[in-house]
């Protein structure tokens, strides 16, 4: 869905977070090409998508160099660093590839259109 929305749009990204099972992911696409992904799932402890390379972004706010690692070299990776992979790298994240989510009461912009749907069946079913 990220291809075809980037391929239609350009740049997109994507963060999540889930305290309760401490979910920490990130993405980026651009003209339809993966950049990066990395998604951490604390509940059990493993890092469970880990494509492209690390960004300086990344590197920034703390991730272990994890770029072309096995999901299982990646979570040993992740969990032989100072801290794990949490919200606030999302939002500081966003931040650095956008804007970051926690702010926007601080953003001077104007009003303006934005683009609201629902998601195609084919996605839905694929679940």
């Amino acid at each position: 869905m990220m291809e075809t929305l980037s391929n239609a749009l350009g740049e997109v990204q994507y963060f999540g977070t889930h305290r309760v099972v401490e979910y920490h992911a990130w993405a980026k696409f651009n003209k339809g090409e993966l950049v990066r992904m990395f998604a951490f799932l604390g509940e059990s402890g493993e890092v469970v998508a880990n494509l492209g390379d690390v960004t300086s972004e990344e590197r920034a706010i703390g991730l272990a160099d994890v770029s072309g690692l096995s999901l299982t070299d990646a979570t040993d990776a992740v969990f032989e660093s100072e801290e794990l992979p949490n919200e606030e790298w999302v939002t500081t994240l966003a931040g650095s590839w956008s804007v970051n989510p926690t702010q926007l009461d601080c953003i001077e912009a104007t009003p303006d259109v934005g683009a609201v749907g629902l998601l195609p069946r084919k996605y839905l079913d694929s679940r």
